[in-house]
Formats: structure tokens, C-alpha cells, sequence
């Protein structure tokens, strides 16, 4: 079963979920879904780890993120967004259940009140994953304006920088 640590561990815990989600397995490498491809599922991971991947103007893919058992993704599905941003692929043999967006809706019709629970816990981690990623974009902001201030004075900026980043560490522990 999934890390019990784990941000999206209720979720498993909800019978009308589970009932609702197909199982899926894939193998070491193979991709789960694709950047730019339709796919009308969400995804919670059982056991594994993915890698979440992303193409560049250079048309190379780039990894960044990583999902682990106990978490989610995918879901933007729920709202009825099909279009996958990234791709996702197996780093380990892989085990996920698969919630499509027409068995979301059955479940809703069926039990709002194990929908909307279910809803407010994936709200509650998409919330916390963008508070991440806010940290992250004020760090590489703070960054861009270091290089800007400090750009011909290279070991003043990796001072500045390494400065700034046990500040930024400080701040999330």
C-alpha cells in the first residue's frame, strides 16, 4: 500500500475512489502518458516512482519531478482537462489507480459527499505543490537579479548565492 506519509494517503481511503479506479500496471520506462497526449485519468500511485518529464524548445525532455507511491497526478482530469502538460514514465515497475474523468462523474452523481471530500484532499495537495513552486520561483527571481547585480563579479555572486540559499533552506525547514 502507499507511504503512509504521503500527501494523497486519504484519498486511498475513500471506498467510493477505489471502487471507481481501474488498476494499472506499467513496466521500468514505459510512460504512463505523454506531453501533448489526450488522457481523461487521474492517477494516484500505489507503488513506484515516476518521473515527470518535459520538452524544451530543443524538443528534449527534461525531468521535473518526481512522484512517488502515496502520491498523485493527473489532475487536471478531473475537471475535464484531457490534454496531458508532461509526460510521465516508470522509474521503477509501477502499480497506479486510474480514476477517468466519466467514473469521477458517476462517483459524483452517486455520492457527492465521497466526491467532494475527495476533491478538498486533492485541492489541499495541489495547494501545498503550489506553495512549493512558489519558493522556487522567487528563489530563481532573486537568482536572475543577483546575476544581473553581480554578473561580472563572479565570486561575489556565488557568495551572494550561497548566502541566499541557506536563507531560503532556513526558511522551509
Amino acid at each position: 500500500m502507499p507511504n503512509g506519509n504521503a500527501p494523497a494517503q486519504g484519498i486511498f481511503e475513500l471506498p467510493g475512489l477505489v471502487a471507481a479506479a481501474e488498476e494499472k500496471r506499467y513496466a521500468l520506462g514505459e510512460y504512463v502518458f505523454h506531453q501533448g497526449q489526450e488522457d481523461a485519468h487521474f492517477y494516484l500511485v500505489v507503488e513506484g516512482e515516476i518521473e515527470i518529464r518535459i520538452k524544451d524548445s530543443g524538443a528534449r525532455e527534461k525531468v521535473i519531478a518526481h512522484v512517488r507511491a502515496g502520491e498523485l497526478l493527473g489532475e487536471g482530469a478531473l475537471s475535464g482537462k484531457t490534454l496531458k502538460p508532461a509526460s510521465a514514465r516508470a522509474l521503477t515497475p509501477l502499480r497506479v489507480l486510474a480514476l477517468s474523468y466519466k467514473k469521477f462523474q458517476e462517483l459524483s452523481d452517486r455520492d457527492p459527499a465521497s466526491a467532494r471530500a475527495f476533491l478538498l484532499q486533492v485541492l489541499g495537495i495541489v495547494n501545498e505543490r503550489l506553495k512549493r513552486s512558489n519558493v522556487k520561483l522567487l528563489a530563481l527571481f532573486d537568482t536572475i537579479q543577483m546575476i544581473h547585480q553581480y554578473g561580472d563579479d563572479l565570486n561575489q555572486m556565488g557568495s551572494a548565492l550561497l548566502a541566499h540559499l541557506k536563507n531560503l533552506v532556513g526558511a522551509e525547514e
